[in-house]
């Protein structure tokens, strides 16, 4: 696999992430070759917890190849992962979290876990009955982030 370049907000300028061509993770540097801590660059909220601010985004990921990504993903030293019940896809995504939490590879709390709240779901009472889907999905017992997808009436 060749090196990936992602494009991020002005401050961090590039980052990118570089793999064999074994599928075995290269080191991760900043642009200016300076070493990527796992996680990459993080922004520290007003209750002290540090969000990293770029993440696997699971959208069109292919049935039958999620898992494998994210489990690659979280080796390879990305701690957000991006998801949403929308991409029918967090079943697979919460495999790979909880394989990779069960094989020692990252600690629950050092993950930063996002999903999203479906358009369908938005009345007050459908809320938790979501999230608890999500939840169960994803194999977890709380997320980080929880967005309302598209803000829509």
């Amino acid at each position: 696999v060749a090196a990936s370049t992602f494009a991020a907000a002005p401050a961090l300028s590039r980052v990118a992430v570089a793999m064999s061509a074994s599928g075995s993770a290269g080191a991760s540097t900043l642009a200016s070759g300076a070493p990527l801590a796992a996680g990459g660059p993080a922004v520290t909220l007003n209750d002290g917890r540090a969000m990293p601010l770029l993440g696997l985004g699971t959208w069109k990921s292919k049935p039958g190849e999620v898992k494998a990504a994210v489990k690659h993903a979280i080796k390879s030293g990305w701690r957000h992962i991006d998801c949403a019940a929308a991409y029918k896809n967090e079943g697979e995504v919460g495999e790979a979290i909880a394989e990779s939490i069960a094989e020692g590879t990252v600690a629950r709390e050092d993950l930063w876990v996002t999903s999203k709240l479906w358009n369908s779901d938005h009345a007050a009472h459908q809320v938790p009955q979501a999230c608890a889907k999500t939840l169960a999905d994803l194999k977890l017992d709380y997320l980080d982030l929880y967005l309302v997808h598209w803000p829509v009436t």
